[in-house]
């Protein structure tokens, strides 16, 4: 269970990326802008994820930051998919970060 539950938290990272990417392309700028936003955005993030969040994390913060910082980052990819004109895979991309966290929580893999 907890292979799966890992598994699940890589595919939402990179959901997340593709989020981004998406809300990029979304924008109604003027051209490059918006093919800008969608190399810059997920860059941003994952440097974010990188410098923070992620287990071997240079700077990574403790419980309970991690988590809003983790539910902020989520809800950005949730918006992303609301831009990008997606509100049935935000939902779907919600629920699933939600259920992975409580499973994350519920499975006391908080710390990877």
């Amino acid at each position: 269970m907890n292979g799966l539950v890992l598994a699940l938290r890589f595919a939402l990272e990179l959901a997340l990326l593709a989020a981004l990417a998406a809300a990029g392309l979304a924008l109604r700028w003027p051209q490059p802008w918006p093919i800008v936003a969608a190399v810059v955005l997920p860059i941003a993030a994952a440097a974010a994820w990188g410098t923070w969040i992620a287990p071997k994390a240079p700077r990574r913060v403790d419980d309970p930051g991690r988590i809003g910082l983790e539910l902020v980052m989520f809800s950005l990819g949730v918006v992303g998919l609301l831009v990008a004109g997606r509100p049935w895979l935000a939902a779907t991309f919600g629920a699933l970060v939600v259920a992975h966290l409580v499973a994350m929580i519920g499975l006391g893999l908080r710390g990877h």
